[in-house]
């Protein structure tokens, strides 16, 4: 059993419970604005639509990464796997921090940035790296079924 197989059950529960926080979030979106702002006026409603915004593109994110997991992408890289892990566990105490302090709505962008954003472009390098490998490897198959010129297959990798 190869350490990143150790690995993606760990991410997956970190991304189960930055989800559980995100619903939480958006449950509760009203005590992250701050009272002071009148309810009807235009700057509340440009913070509330600012913080929808984040909160959704945010379960997006964690969604593309749970459903990725699925597909087996982050099992052939074990340092994106790790980093991935680093920031998910610094999303969840940049989330729980943000719940507990009742950081203004605004503030959900600054967690979002390095740990959701960043994570999906590790994921779509990951995702990409992976079709990459599969499309050389039926080139090869191809380009070997197609060809007279015998192959010799011990020098390939699976």
């Amino acid at each position: 059993m190869s350490a990143v197989s150790k690995l993606i059950p760990l991410k997956f529960i970190l991304c189960i419970a930055e989800l559980i926080l995100l619903i939480a979030i958006l449950r509760n979106r009203d005590e992250y604005i701050y009272p002071e702002i009148e309810s009807d006026g235009d700057s509340y409603n440009s913070i509330k639509r600012s913080f929808l915004a984040c909160a959704i593109l945010y379960i997006i994110t964690v969604s593309v990464q749970i459903l990725s997991l699925f597909f087996g992408t982050a099992f052939l890289y074990e340092q994106a796997t790790l980093t991935q892990i680093v920031l998910h566990i610094a999303g969840c105490i940049g989330t729980v921090w943000f719940i507990l302090m009742k950081w203004h709505a605004r503030s959900l962008w600054n967690i979002w940035i390095p740990f959701g954003l960043f994570n999906l472009i590790i994921e779509g390098f990951l995702i990409g790296g992976t079709i990459a490998r599969s499309q050389s490897y039926r080139i090869i198959c191809v380009l070997s079924y197609n060809t007279v010129i015998p192959v010799s297959y011990t020098h390939l990798t699976l």
